[in-house]
């Protein structure tokens, strides 16, 4: 799932063929049908197949399509779950220093809310700040490298676990397609 994560991320276009994102994760989309929200802009959302390496057990997957018609605007995220087994997390758990290593570039640690940010904040003298591997729940960010490539998050749980790969971005209709996502 992270090199699936890693091509949708740096490979330009990729992002915004349906069909290239199945062969990217080895996992066919349950076609489903579109609806409309009360101001008429386009929703449209579908799991993955359990299929290729989304059979694992504690795996799942969806692709979730926006237009914003106001704003001439769509957005597309394809989200990655993964489940820790709750007999044993420790079993099932995916470390943030593997995924970093993995991934290749640096995590970093940014709070999930303000609370904790507040805490990282308010740390005593002489207490050094949270690291992205200190077992806090977190986020790791990465931005699109090309305005046509998704941007990744990976969001860590308790003890530093995956417990998500979200890949994503916002595309202008003016200039980027989307019929190579939505379907009627």
């Amino acid at each position: 799932m992270i090199d699936a994560a890693r091509h949708l991320h740096e490979v330009p276009g990729l992002i915004l063929n349906r069909e290239s994102i199945e062969k990217t994760l080895g996992a066919r989309l349950i076609v489903s049908k579109p609806t409309s929200n009360s101001r008429g802009d386009r929703i449209l959302v579908e799991p993955f197949v359990k299929e290729g390496p989304l059979t694992g057990t504690f795996w799942k997957g969806r692709l979730a399509y926006f237009e914003y018609k106001e704003s001439g605007t769509w957005s597309m995220t394809i989200e990655l779950g993964y489940a820790q087994s709750r007999d044993d997390p420790g079993i099932m758990c995916y470390p943030s220093r593997l995924l970093e290593a993995y991934w290749g570039k640096p995590f970093r640690y940014r709070p999930q809310d303000v609370h904790a940010q507040l805490r990282e904040w308010t740390l005593p003298p002489g207490v050094p700040p949270t690291g992205p591997h200190d077992g806090r729940p977190y986020t790791a960010e990465f931005r699109a490298p090309h305005k046509s490539s998704g941007s990744v998050s990976f969001h860590l749980g308790r003890g530093g676990c995956l417990d998500s790969i979200s890949i994503g971005n916002l595309f202008m209709l003016r200039e980027y397609k989307d019929d190579r996502i939505y379907h009627e």
